[in-house]
C-alpha cells in the first residue's frame, strides 16, 4: 500500500460498469453516466437530506477529464478510462480487499478478482525507481473468451 499512494496516475481502462461497482465500493456513490465526481450533487434542488444522503463517504477527486467515454467507431463500446490518482488506489485496494471477505458470493468473487487485477498493477511498483518513471502505465480490465473458441 505505501508504494500504491506514490503512484502519481494509472490509466484504468474497464467497462463502465466494473468502475461503478468499484467506485461505489469505494467512494460511496457513482452513476455510470457520470464523467466527473462533482456531477453528483448537480441538479439537485437544496435539501440537506438529500444532499447528505448523495454525499461521497470518500472524495474521488475526480474533476473532469479523469475519466474518458472510449468509442470504437461511432458508437460507444461502454468502456472508459479512468486516471486514477495513487489516493484512488489505495482506496479502491483496501475496499476491495475487504469486499472479497464477504459471504455474498458475487460480491466477493468481484472483488477478489478486481483486487487481483490491481494487484498486477501494484506488483510492477518499484518505489526505489526515480520518480516519473510509471507515468503513463495503463492497466486494462477486460477479461474476453478468445472469439476463435465462439460456436457461430
Amino acid at each position: 500500500m505505501r508504494a500504491v499512494t506514490g503512484v502519481s496516475y494509472l490509466t484504468l481502462t474497464c467497462h463502465e460498469d466494473t468502475w461503478t461497482f468499484m467506485a461505489v465500493r469505494a467512494f460511496g456513490q457513482w452513476k455510470p453516466a457520470w464523467t466527473q465526481s462533482t456531477e453528483a450533487l448537480l441538479g439537485v434542488p437544496y435539501c440537506p437530506d438529500i444532499i447528505e444522503a448523495r454525499r461521497f463517504t470518500v472524495d474521488p477527486n475526480l474533476p473532469e477529464g479523469r475519466i474518458k467515454k472510449v468509442s470504437e467507431g461511432l458508437t460507444r463500446s461502454g468502456m472508459q478510462e479512468v486516471l486514477l490518482s495513487g489516493h484512488n488506489l489505495t482506496q479502491l485496494l483496501s475496499t476491495l480487499h475487504e469486499g472479497a471477505k464477504e459471504d455474498d458470493v458475487a460480491a466477493s468473487a468481484r472483488c477478489g478478482r478486481l483486487y487481483n487485477k490491481l494487484a498486477e498493477f501494484v506488483a510492477l511498483l518499484d518505489p526505489d525507481a526515480e520518480a516519473g518513471q510509471t507515468t503513463g502505465i495503463r492497466l486494462r480490465i477486460d477479461d474476453s473468451v478468445d472469439a476463435a473458441h465462439v460456436k457461430r
